[in-house]
């Protein structure tokens, strides 16, 4: 039985090895995303600060970010771990510290985020609603 590589021509070849070279090069930096009780982060954000390049964590709190391109021209990334409610993380990464594949593997805990200000909204009584509305419906337009 022939696999799909030998019933490809040669132009065809050299594309696929083309694009299997670049997969095998590719860095990825992952982990797991949790929260101060350990729990999964479903949809947390990894950013790759000044860039528009991010990843989302899928439902069991685990990403995987490819930073090969911004590794190449930056030499050095800061990663920016946000989430709702929780404090946002920065780390930074240099190209030497992602030669060993140990090192590609980042878990974050998020500490519980503070409550900057409170805001409270007083609603109007019944009454002056209804008031309100009556004397906006006799009011004379400009």
């Amino acid at each position: 039985m022939k696999k799909k590589y030998d019933l490809l021509n040669n132009s065809e070849k050299k594309q696929f090895k083309k694009k299997n070279a670049i997969k095998n090069d590719s860095i990825y930096i992952s982990g797991k995303l949790t929260d101060n009780y350990s729990q999964p982060l479903p949809y947390a954000n990894v950013i790759i600060k000044g860039t528009r390049t991010g990843i989302t964590s899928d439902f069991d709190g685990i990403y995987r970010l490819n930073v090969t391109k911004e590794i190449d021209s930056l030499k050095e990334i800061t990663l920016i771990y946000s989430y709702v409610g929780l404090e946002t993380t920065e780390i930074t990464v240099d190209y030497e510290s992602l030669q060993n594949k140990e090192n590609r593997t980042i878990d974050i805990e998020f500490k519980q985020g503070r409550i900057i200000e409170y805001v409270v909204y007083e609603k109007a009584p019944f009454y002056k609603r209804v008031w309100n509305g009556i004397k906006n419906i006799f009011r004379k337009k400009k």
